[in-house]
């Protein structure tokens, strides 16, 4: 799963690979949800650096 957002490596170091955020149904559409949210913390892990 490739997920866009801004200075990826700091998001990996931050928080590791996404697929090892337990996910009970992949088949749902919760995956954008989940998408979402880790790009919702890409962006506030950067305000936290940037502070």
């Amino acid at each position: 799963m490739i997920i866009p957002y801004k200075n990826s490596q700091t998001f990996k170091n931050v928080f590791p690979l996404p697929r090892r955020i337990p996910i009970k149904n992949k088949l749902t559409d919760s995956k954008k949800d989940i998408i979402s949210m880790l790009i919702k913390m890409d962006n506030e892990s950067q305000e936290f650096y940037m502070n």
